[in-house]
Formats: C-alpha cells, sequence, structure tokens
C-alpha cells in the first residue's frame, strides 16, 4: 500500500505500475518494509527518506499532479536528447510530442546528484526516438536540446542510427545482442569509449541493447578503448570477488566487477561518486537490492558497500560525481 496526503488526511491505495511520479515520504521504521531496492529513494534529514512511487495519473491527488515539474522529471515521460538534438516526451498514454511543444518539457531526469538514485530499469517504458526502431530508456539527464545523459538503448533488428559526431565523447557498454557501427561488430560484456569529436553510423542487425554515456568525458580524456570483457583477464580482488578495469583519468576509474556468494566490495566516500549497472544476478548496494538490469547511483561523499546474494557482474564507474555538474553549454553540438 502506498500513502499520499490528501486534505490533511492520509489516502492509501495499491501500488501500480509505473507511470507517473509521486514523493511519499516514509520513516525510517517503514524503509525496510517499503523495498528501497526497487523504488527511488533520497535521503532527508533526521534519518527520514523520501520515497519515490510511480503511480498511474488517474491515482494521483490533482494537487500532487501540479507537483511533477522540472524538478521532478520521470523516466516514463522523458526522452534524452534525440539524435537531432532535440527531447521528445511519451507518457505511454499519449503519442509523442511535435517539436514546437518541447519548449515546456522538462529538462532534467535524476538530475540532483546529492541524492541516491537506485532505479529498476524493466519498469521504465522504452521511448521511441526520431531514428526508426531505436528506442530509450533515459535514466540521467542534464541539459537542453544537447544533454549530459545516461540512458539504456535498444535498437531493432535492422534499424540504425544516423551518422553523427560525438561532441561530448561517448562512453557505452553492450548489454544484449550485437551493436554494429563502420568500426566493426560488437558482442555482449563490450566496452566502448569513443572521445569528443569522434562519429559513427551505428546499427544492429538482429538487434540489441546498450548502456550509453554522453557529454561525461573530462578534457584532455582522447584515449578510444575497445575491451570484450568476455574474453578479457579478470583479476582477484578479495574473497568472492573479481575485478576487470577497463579506463582510468584523473580520480575517475571504470571496470567491471564480478561478486560470488559472501564476496563484498568496499567504495570509500572519498571515491567520488559511485554509480553501477547490474548486467547479471542481483547486487546490494548498502543493503538496498539492485536487481538485474538494475541502475544505481550514489553521491559523492557516500560510502557504498557491493554484495551479491549469489552470483552478479556489473558495470562500476566512481570518481566522477565530484564538484558541480551540468549540461553542455548552450550552442554545443550533439
Amino acid at each position: 500500500m502506498v500513502c499520499l496526503p490528501t486534505l490533511g488526511k492520509l489516502r492509501c491505495m495499491p501500488r501500480y505500475p509505473l507511470v507517473t511520479l509521486a514523493t511519499v515520504a516514509a520513516t525510517s521504521g517503514q524503509a525496510a518494509t517499503l523495498n528501497p531496492g526497487r523504488n527511488q529513494y533520497k535521503p532527508m534529514p533526521h534519518g527520514k527518506p523520501a520515497f519515490r512511487y510511480s503511480l498511474p495519473t488517474s491515482r494521483v491527488p490533482m494537487k500532487m499532479r501540479s507537483g511533477l515539474g522540472p524538478g521532478n522529471a520521470h523516466p516514463a515521460t522523458v526522452d534524452e536528447t534525440a539524435g537531432d538534438g532535440h527531447m521528445f516526451a511519451h507518457t505511454g498514454r499519449t503519442p509523442l510530442q511535435t517539436r514546437e511543444s518541447l519548449m515546456s518539457m522538462p529538462t532534467e531526469i535524476r538530475a540532483d546528484f546529492d541524492t541516491v538514485e537506485i532505479v529498476d530499469t524493466d519498469r521504465i517504458d522504452w521511448i521511441a526516438s526520431p531514428a526508426g526502431g531505436v528506442d530509450r530508456k533515459p535514466l540521467d539527464r542534464i541539459g537542453g536540446e544537447v544533454a549530459r545523459a545516461t540512458s539504456l538503448v535498444r535498437y531493432a533488428p535492422g534499424s540504425d542510427f544516423p551518422t553523427h559526431v560525438h561532441s561530448g565523447g561517448e562512453e557505452f557498454l553492450v548489454v544484449e545482442g550485437i551493436f554494429s557501427d563502420e568500426h566493426g561488430d560488437f558482442s555482449p560484456g563490450t566496452y566502448v569509449r569513443n572521445p569528443v569529436g569522434t562519429s559513427h553510423a551505428p546499427s544492429s542487425k538482429d538487434g540489441c541493447v546498450i548502456l550509453v554515456k554522453l557529454w561525461q568525458f573530462q578534457g584532455g580524456d582522447t584515449a578510444p578503448v575497445t575491451i570484450d570483457t568476455m574474453s578479457a583477464d579478470w583479476q582477484s580482488s578479495g574473497q568472492g570477488v573479481e575485478c576487470l578495469p577497463l579506463h582510468r583519468f584523473g580520480e575517475e576509474e571504470v571496470s567491471m566487477l564480478r561478486l560470488t556468494e559472501g564476496g563484498s566490495h568496499q567504495i570509500p566516500g572519498e571515491a567520488g561518486g559511485t554509480e553501477l549497472y547490474v548486467m547479471s544476478g542481483e547486487t546490494e548496494a548498502n543493503g538496498a537490492p539492485v536487481p538485474q538490469s538494475g541502475w544505481a547511483r550514489f553521491p559523492a561523499g557516500e560510502a557504498v558497500t557491493l554484495s551479491a546474494p549469489g552470483a552478479a557482474t556489473l558495470y562500476l564507474k566512481t570518481g566522477h560525481l565530484k564538484g558541480p555538474i551540468s549540461g553542455p553549454a548552450t550552442g554545443a553540438g550533439s
């Protein structure tokens, strides 16, 4: 049950699949019952986290609907930057909006980098992009027509995306299927970094899903990277833990991590923020479950302990969330 304040009282209702966003406060004693691993949560003063639940619009009181503004943009209502630099929106109930209507659309998704975010991406709807057969699930975003963005992108069999230049760099991990461009074919588990100024024309013959990060390269980070994590040599990093370093620049580190039952991996608060995506199995991050295909982000200054009830493999990035985080400058390329 989810309890929402209406006219000074609490109104309780069953939980529903996600369509729109409401914010519900819960006491710390309720936190374990409400399962923060399947609902995004945000630390609040005095140990009272605020859990974000997703409910059908018709079930959200009108006063609460009016509060769904840019600061609370929901993944089921806003797409990341489109291929031509425009943002598109989809509610699951209405068709894609026209470009003329985009001016009033939110341009931020999970853009408060001082909060903890845990997302079950299987509960987010795919959103069509302007390129036929290419759909997206935005995870975080800052920007206008061009954005700093993290997304899952799905290519239908035989689909492609127009040639484009990476003005802010592109980092991706193949989650499912075979991703292709003029540089080759990339199988599941392949990690790629395309630095600022590179370009390609992506496609997929049989369909694929990739985790993509745009406009997140530091100045001077110009090394292209392509690593097949399925065939690479992993390193033992303690009992029940294996690690595969993928990239390091300054304080930023990217790696793949394998955990087995009983294994634990510690990330100190000084690491400068933590972001992860679960490729297989289920992970626990500071005690909160993150399911397969789940994505989580912890702010700089927060220590993170990762463990797994069984075997799990995850993408892990640390040290990239220090200092103010903003989108591309106005007028920047795609």
